[in-house]
C-alpha cells in the first residue's frame, strides 16, 4: 500500500480509473488573462441568484477588507471533489479523515459537493465584480475531471502572485478562496481524474500556496485566505507571515442548499450574520509603524528564519525596542497586535526550532520575551487557538540549552528559567488551552515538566535566601537588626534578582494551575512547603516582598477549594514553619503581601475538621492578625481581609476566639464599623459584622462587645450594627448581607442580654418585613423577637403592634418554600410555620380556657382531684410562654369564665383557687 500523502505533494493513483463527469469547467489557461467563470451547471447559477434575493444594506464583509486601490487579484480554487484516495487501498486511508460540509465524505454525493463548490466560486466572483474588481483580475483554477495530466497545484498556485502582484501600479493585496473537501487537520484536499484517466490527489497547506521569498512572491501586502471547508480555521486563520486568514470553519461546516455555501453567501452580503460554526477575522491590523522599521521586510517578507542566529538577534532586538520602549507604552497593545496579525509567532517559533541550540541562550531569551509580550498584550482570539504550540516549544528549551545536566541544571540558568515560566504563566492567564496544559490532571501532559521547573525555581530561591540570611546574621550585631535590614527593601537584593524573578513566575504558574483545577496533596507536598518557604524568603531573605505576595497568592489558590491542601499546610506550619510565617507577616511592609497572607490565614482557618486549626494556627497567628489590623487601621484591604481572617479563626476554635477577645479583637471590629475613612470601603462592613459574630461566641467577647446595661456602659456594637442593617436595607434591600449578619449578631446578644438591643427593635422589624428578606435573616430575626418579647417591656408593645405583619411574612415565606417541591423547601416551610405558632403564643392576646360544657367528658375533673394534679406533665398545666397547657377551668353562676386554672370548692361555697405560676 502507498504511503499516506502529506501536504504539498501531488499524488497520481495507479489502478482503477473512475471517470466521474465533472462538467465542462476547466482550469484557466495561465498564459492569458482568464474570463470570469460562466454558468456550466445547467441553471444552478440562476437558482442561487433567485434564492439569494436578499442583500445586506451596509458594506459586505468582502467590501470591509478589500481596498480597490491596492487589490491586485483573486484566485478561486476548486476540484472535482474526488475522494478515491480515501477509499479502501488508497494512499490516504490511514491518514487524516476526509471531510465535507455536513460531515463524512460519501462517494455517491461527489457531484453535489462539486456543485456547491462551483456555486461558491460564482458567488464570490459576482461579489468581487460588484466591488469593481475587473474580470481579468479573477482567476479560477478548477482541477476538474479530464484536465491536463501535467497540471500540478503545487506549481501553478504560487505562480499567481508573480502575475498579479508585480505591477508598477501599487497592487499589494489579493484574495484566495477555496471551496471543497478538507482533511481533519485542515489541509485542503483536491481530488480529480486527469485526461489520461489517472486519479490524482493533492493536499494544500499555507506553505504550499506561497513561492519562496523573492521576486516571485510579489510586492509585500496582504494575502487574504478564505477556506470554505470543514476544520480549517486552526490552520488557515492562525497568524502567518505572508497570508492573512479571513474566514474558515472551526469544525464541521454547514452544508449548502440551492443558494450555495453559507460562508460564501455571508462574505457576499447575502446573509446577515456569519453561519454557525464559521470563524471570521475582518479587522485589519493596526498601523503603529511596524512597516517603517528596517527589520520589517527582512523578518516578515524575507527567508524565515533569517540567514543566521546573529542576524535574527539583531532583528529581534529592533522588534523588542519597538514594543518595549517607554514611548510606546500607550500604543503597546496595538503594536503587539500588529506584530501578531502579521505573523510574529510564526517567525519566533521558526527561529526557536531552527536556530536556538546549545549556546544560544540569549537568542532564546529574546524570542521568549517577545512571545510573552504577544501573549500578554495582543488579543488572545487572534492566535486562533495556536498559543499552546508556542507553549510546547518554550517548555522544550531547558532540556536543550542547559548543558549536560539538562532540566536538572536549570537552576544555574535563572534568566532562562524565568523566561520560560513567565511565558507559561502569561499564556495560561489568557488562553484556555494553555491553562489546561499547565494544570494538574485532566488532559494535560505538560504538568510534570512544568512542576519540575517550578520546584527548581522555588528551591533555588529558598536556598539562596537562606544563605544570604545566614551571612547577614553573622555580620550583624543582633538578629533583629539583620532581619529589619533585609525586610526594609521591598525589592530583591541584586544578587538574587534573577532567581527571585524565576520564583515569582513559578508562583504565578501555580496560581493559574490551582485556580483551573485543584492540585492533589500526594504529589505536591514538597511544592506547598516550598511556597511557604518562599513567602518567608521574600520578606526575611532579601528575595523581595513582591515575591512574598505572589507566593501567598499561590498558596491561597491551592487551598481555597481543597481541604486536603489546607490540612497539609496546617501540618507543616505546626511542624516548625509557623515561626517564620508569623515573623514574615509582622515584618512585611508591603500592603499586597500582607493582604495575601491574611487571605491565606482566612482560607486555612476554614479547614475541616476545625480541630486541626488550633495546632496549625496557634495563638501567635491571632496576635499577628490583630497587630496588622492595628498597624494599618486606615487601609481598606488590610481591614477587610484581616477581619475576615480574625473572624474565621474565632469561628474555628473557641480558644482562639477567647484569646482574640482578650487581645484587642473587639476594638478592631468597633473601629472598622465606625471609622469614617472606611465607610465607603467595599467588603469591610460585611467582614466586620462576621468577625463580631464570631467573637460573640465567648463570654469574654460578649463582655467586650455587648456589656450589660447594669454597669452603665453602652454597647457601641449594637448601635453600629443597627446602622449597618439600615444601610443594607436602604441600598440592597432584603437580600443584604448586612441584614443577615446584623440579625445574627443581635441573636447572639439576645441569648444572654436581650435588653441591650431593645432600643433597636424597629430596625429588627424593618429587616424582617422588607420584601426579599432571606430565609436565614428571617429565622435569626424570629429568635431575636422571641427573646425581646419575653424580657423587654420596651420592645414588647412594638412587637405586638407588628404581630399580624410578622405572621403574614412568615406564612408567605413558608408558602414560597413549599412551592419549591423539594425536601429543603419542605424543611424550611416547617421551620417557618413553627415560628408562626410561637409568635401567636407570645405576641397574641391571652386565650381563655374553654367553658366546662365544651370539654369532653374524660377531661372533667372531680372536685377532690384538684390537689392531686401538679407539674407541667399533667393535663391541667396552663399554656403559656413556659410551654404548659391547661384544659380545665370553673364557670360562675352567671356564665362567666373564671381566671382560675383549676381548683376545688370548699363546703362554704367559696372558691379555693390555685395561683398561676409565671
Amino acid at each position: 500500500m502507498a504511503e499516506p500523502l502529506s501536504a504539498g505533494k501531488l499524488k497520481t493513483l495507479q489502478g482503477a480509473v473512475k471517470a466521474i463527469s465533472g462538467g465542462a469547467f476547466s482550469a484557466t489557461d495561465l498564459t492569458k488573462a482568464p474570463p470570469p467563470p460562466t454558468d456550466t451547471l445547467g441553471g444552478t447559477a440562476t437558482s442561487w441568484r433567485t434564492t439569494s434575493s436578499w442583500k445586506t444594506a451596509g458594506p459586505t464583509p468582502l467590501e470591509q477588507v478589500l481596498a480597490d486601490s491596492k487589490f491586485g487579484g483573486a484566485l478561486l480554487i476548486t476540484s472535482a471533489c474526488d475522494g478515491s484516495a480515501w477509499e479502501l487501498s488508497g494512499p490516504c486511508v490511514k491518514g487524516p479523515k476526509l471531510q465535507v460540509p455536513g460531515g463524512k465524505y460519501r462517494g455517491r454525493s461527489q457531484s453535489q459537493y462539486r456543485e456547491q463548490a462551483m456555486i461558491g466560486v460564482e458567488i464570490v466572483t459576482d461579489a468581487l465584480m460588484e466591488l469593481g474588481v475587473p474580470a481579468e483580475k479573477i482567476e479560477h483554477m478548477d482541477f476538474c475531471n479530464d484536465c491536463d495530466a501535467n497540471w500540478d497545484p503545487i506549481v501553478m498556485i504560487p505562480q499567481f502572485w508573480r502575475r498579479h502582484l508585480n505591477s508598477p501600479h501599487g497592487a499589494t493585496d489579493a484574495l484566495i478562496y477555496y471551496c471543497g473537501p478538507a482533511v481533519e487537520t485542515g489541509e485542503w484536499a483536491l481530488g480529480w481524474v486527469d485526461q489520461k484517466g489517472q486519479d490524482k490527489v493533492c493536499m494544500l497547506d499555507p506553505d504550499s500556496l506561497l513561492p519562496a521569498p523573492g521576486p516571485n512572491d510579489g510586492v509585500p501586502g496582504t494575502r487574504f485566505v478564505v477556506a470554505d471547508a470543514p476544520s480549517t480555521s486552526r490552520m488557515w486563520l492562525r497568524p502567518a507571515c505572508r497570508l492573512r486568514g479571513l474566514a474558515a470553519w472551526e469544525a464541521e461546516a454547514m452544508p449548502g442548499g440551492p443558494g450555495g455555501p453559507p460562508l460564501a453567501r455571508w462574505l457576499a452580503g447575502l446573509l446577515p450574520n456569519p453561519p454557525t460554526g464559521a470563524q471570521a477575522f475582518l479587522e485589519l491590523p493596526p498601523d503603529e509603524g511596524l512597516e517603517l522599521l528596517p527589520c520589517h521586510k527582512v523578518l516578515f517578507w524575507g527567508p524565515c528564519p533569517p540567514v543566521s542566529p546573529v542576524m535574527s538577534g539583531h532583528l529581534l532586538w529592533e522588534l523588542a525596542e519597538f514594543i518595549g520602549s517607554s514611548t510606546m507604552r500607550i500604543h503597546r497593545s496595538n503594536a503587539t497586535k500588529e506584530i501578531l496579525l502579521k505573523g510574529g509567532p510564526q517567525i519566533l517559533l521558526t527561529i526557536l526550532q531552527r536556530q536556538v541550540v546549545d549556546g544560544q541562550q540569549q537568542l532564546a531569551l529574546q524570542v521568549l520575551w517577545l512571545l510573552q509580550a504577544l501573549a500578554a498584550e495582543a488579543p488572545v482570539h487572534r492566535w486562533a487557538g495556536t498559543m499552546n504550540e508556542a507553549l510546547a516549544a518554550a517548555l522544550s528549551l531547558p532540556a536543550l540549552l542547559c548543558g549536560p545536566g539538562g532540566v536538572e541544571a536549570t537552576g544555574n540558568f535563572p534568566e532562562l528559567l524565568g523566561a520560560v515560566l513567565g511565558f507559561a504563566g502569561s499564556a495560561a492567564a489568557r488562553c484556555p488551552r494553555c491553562r489546561e496544559e499547565v494544570s494538574h490532571g485532566g488532559t494535560s501532559k505538560s504538568w510534570p515538566a512544568i512542576l519540575k521547573l517550578v520546584t527548581i525555581a522555588l528551591s533555588t530561591t529558598v536556598e539562596a535566601s537562606a544563605l544570604l540570611l545566614s551571612n547577614a546574621l553573622e555580620e550583624a550585631s543582633d538578629v533583629a537588626s539583620s532581619i529589619d535590614t533585609l525586610a526594609a527593601d521591598n525589592g530583591p537584593i541584586a544578587a538574587m534578582a534573577a532567581s527571585s524573578a524565576a520564583a515569582r513566575y513559578a508562583c504565578q504558574v501555580v496560581s493559574q494551575a490551582a485556580n483551573h483545577r485543584p492540585i492533589g496533596v500526594k504529589d505536591h507536598t514538597e511544592l506547598l512547603g516550598q511556597l511557604l518557604g518562599v513567602f518567608s524568603a521574600g520578606v526575611l531573605g532579601g528575595a523581595g516582598q513582591d515575591l512574598s505576595a505572589v507566593a501567598a497568592e499561590a498558596l491561597l489558590y491551592a487551598t481555597v477549594r481543597n481541604n486536603d491542601c489546607k490540612l497539609e499546610l496546617l501540618s507543616q506550619l505546626q511542624q516548625g514553619l509557623q515561626f517564620h510565617f508569623v515573623t514574615a507577616l509582622l515584618q512585611s511592609t508591603s500592603i499586597k503581601a500582607v493582604v495575601k497572607a491574611l487571605s491565606l490565614v482566612r482560607s486555612l482557618a476554614a479547614a475541616q475538621p476545625s480541630s486541626a486549626v488550633l495546632p496549625g494556627l496557634s495563638l501567635g497567628i491571632v496576635d499577628a492578625v490583630i497587630r496588622c489590623l492595628s498597624k494599618d487601621s486606615k487601609d481598606p484591604q488590610i481591614q477587610r481581609w484581616g477581619l475576615a481572617a480574625l473572624g474565621s479563626l474565632c469561628n474555628a476554635d473557641e480558644a482562639l476566639a477567647k484569646h482574640a477577645a482578650e487581645a484587642g479583637g473587639p476594638s478592631c471590629v468597633v473601629w472598622a464599623l465606625g471609622a469614617d475613612s472606611l465607610s465607603k470601603a467595599q467588603g469591610v462592613e460585611q467582614e466586620s459584622l462576621f468577625c463580631a459574630y464570631s467573637l460573640l461566641r465567648t463570654e469574654s467577647g460578649r463582655n467586650e462587645l455587648a456589656p450589660s446595661q447594669k454597669g452603665g456602659t453602652q454597647s457601641r456594637l449594637a448601635g453600629l450594627t443597627a446602622g449597618a442593617i439600615s444601610r443594607g436595607i436602604r441600598e440592597e434591600g432584603g437580600s443584604s448581607e448586612a441584614c443577615l449578619w446584623g440579625l445574627r449578631i443581635f441573636e447572639r446578644i439576645a441569648q444572654t442580654r436581650a435588653r441591650v438591643i431593645a432600643p433597636y427593635v424597629g430596625v429588627i422589624l424593618d429587616a424582617m418585613l422588607i420584601q426579599g428578606c432571606l430565609h436565614l435573616t428571617m429565622i435569626s430575626g424570629a429568635n431575636v423577637v422571641s427573646h425581646l418579647a419575653a424580657v423587654s417591656d420596651v420592645a414588647n408593645p412594638k412587637l405586638v403592634a407588628k404581630r399580624v405583619a410578622l405572621i403574614k411574612a412568615l406564612q408567605t415565606m413558608s408558602h414560597e418554600a413549599a412551592l419549591e417541591g423539594t425536601e429543603a423547601g419542605r424543611a424550611r416551610e416547617k421551620e417557618l410555620l413553627d415560628w408562626v405558632q410561637v409568635f401567636i403564643d407570645i405576641l397574641g392576646p391571652p386565650r381563655w380556657p374553654p367553658v366546662e360544657d365544651e370539654l369532653p367528658d374524660d377531661t372533667v375533673l372531680d372536685e377532690d382531684d384538684d390537689l392531686l394534679i401538679s407539674g407541667s406533665g399533667s393535663k391541667a398545666g396552663s399554656k403559656s410562654r413556659t410551654g404548659t397547657m391547661s384544659r380545665t377551668g370553673t364557670k360562675d353562676p352567671q356564665g362567666s369564665r373564671s381566671a382560675t386554672k383549676g381548683g376545688t370548692k370548699d363546703p362554704s361555697g367559696a372558691i379555693r383557687t390555685k395561683s398561676k405560676v409565671n
